[in-house]
Parts: C-alpha cells; structure tokens; sequence
C-alpha cells in the first residue's frame, strides 16, 4: 500500500480487524493499524495468545517483523501511553511537548487551537471537566479580541496543561470491586467517571 494516501490507515486498520477477526472482540487483544498489543495473566497464556495471532497472520501470508517485536513485556510505551499491567499514563515525553506549548495569543497560535483540542480529546481520560475546560478555548478560537473570552481561555489552558504535567495516572478496572458510575452534563459538554 503506498504511503501518503488518504484513506491507506484506514483501509489497512479494517485490513488488520479482518485478518484478525477471530480474536478481535477478546479483550486480551489491541490493534491499531499494526501496532498489535497481547496482553495475558502469565506465560503460557501469553504464548497461547501469541501463537494464535501470529497463526491468523501467516494465514494471510503476512509476516512480522522480528526487530519490530517486543515479546513478554510487563511495560510498553505505545501510541503516546506507558501501560502496565496495573496502569496506564502518558508518557514524559508527550508531557514535556505540552508543557511547551505556549497560549495562542497571536493570530498564528490561534489557528493551532483546533490541534491542541485534538491532543487535549486524545488525553481527556486524565482530565476532569475536559469539555467545559476546552468549552472556553473554542469560544475564544471564534472571537480572540473579546478579553473576557481570551481570560478564561487562558485559565482554561493552564488549568489544562496542570493537569496534565502533574503526570496523571489512570489505573485499570478491579472487576473484584464494585464500580461507580458518575455522570454529568451541562450545555458544553457531557462526561462519566468510572
């Protein structure tokens, strides 16, 4: 597939769905485009796993490539995440390109908002409030000249970027304790906690 084309990531995602639709709905399995995660509770389940994606994928006459690989990790860094069997929280590098990023102020750095929202949806999981905090940027993206507009954006981007320095952690579901849902909504945004 060559590279540059508009619709080649998600072509190649269904691609990968289908190729590996026999294990797909598990919960033991992620792919995102050919980053494939396997996650397991030991050893042997590990290689059992393994061995039946890596079955599926030969079936398909594909192939991996070994130096690409990582096998019987207890640590990963993938897709701007460091995940472990306990936790998952963004990694210090995308940390530290946030904590750089400067408040648009000038007509350029305003129409970068939309690309700084994007980031900001992608980590949202670590953000309270994420929709009302971001509420206040893409009304000030409308009408920067409005100072009381541009304050409370201001407010929101460093609340933003707080949150998100201060390393945040999100650890996984305990099925073996009860959950709680709480939910909100309000005219900007809509959110839950698990």
């Amino acid at each position: 597939m060559p590279f540059g084309t508009k619709n080649a990531p998600a072509f190649f995602q269904r691609t990968m769905e289908f190729i590996l639709n026999d294990v797909i709905f598990e919960d033991w399995i992620h792919i995102y485009i050919d980053d494939i995660t396997i996650g397991a509770n030991n050893e042997q389940e590990t290689i059992e796993r393994m061995n039946k994606v890596l079955q599926l994928i030969k079936k398909e006459n594909l192939k991996a490539k070994l130096s690409k690989c990582h096998f019987m990790k207890t640590k990963i860094e993938i897709l701007g995440w460091t995940i472990t069997n306990k936790q998952a929280k963004i990694t210090p590098g995308r940390i530290e390109a946030i904590s750089k990023w400067e408040f648009p102020d000038t007509k350029q750095k305003i129409s970068k908002i939309p690309t700084f929202l994007g980031i900001v949806n992608y980590l949202s999981i670590h953000i309270p409030n994420a929709a009302q905090l971001t509420e206040h940027l893409r009304k000030y993206q409308k009408n920067p000249e409005n100072d009381a507009l541009k304050t409370k954006a201001l407010q929101a981007f460093n609340k933003i970027k707080e949150i998100i320095t201060s390393e945040p952690i999100t650890v996984h579901i305990d099925w073996t304790q009860p959950l709680e849902i709480y939910t909100d909504a309000c005219d900007s945004g809509v959110g839950a906690i698990l």
